[in-house]
């Protein structure tokens, strides 16, 4: 059974239409994650974050056009509130530091999704509560 995290709204960004049912169907199991959009190029994923305002914004390095950190930073500019994190299926030092250095929350290699995933998903959630607690 899925450990259960606070609602963060997430939006799922890839170009591969089976990765992205594979994260979704993943992200489903997790009660209070809440995916509001998919896309699968990087101007979709610009419409999606300013149209549902995630908490969370999952990134395909290499997308069509324009790459994720590109993508990332348009989103990191025009809305500094969701979390990014960088998916690839290339696991490159380089690209690691490229995409943290650049404002990603966190580098996840694709093979690594199913195991890092949810720590991510519980260091998010737990900021939130923090977050409500100093609210009032």
């Amino acid at each position: 059974m899925a450990a259960d995290v606070s609602r963060i709204r997430t939006v799922v960004v890839d170009d591969s239409p089976v990765f992205l049912r594979t994260v979704c169907k993943f992200l489903a199991r997790y009660k209070g994650v809440d995916v509001v959009a998919t896309a699968d190029n990087a101007f979709a994923a610009i419409r999606a974050v300013d149209c549902f305002k995630p908490d969370l914004v999952l990134l395909d390095f290499h997308l069509p056009l324009v790459n994720g950190l590109e993508a990332m930073a348009q989103i990191r500019c025009r809305f500094p509130a969701p979390r990014v994190v960088i998916l690839t299926g290339y696991d490159e030092p380089e690209l690691r530091k490229a995409s943290l250095e650049g404002g990603a929350f966190a580098f996840i290699p694709k093979a690594g999704v199913s195991r890092q995933l949810p720590f991510l998903l519980a260091r998010i959630a737990s900021a939130q509560t923090v977050r409500e607690r100093h609210r009032f």
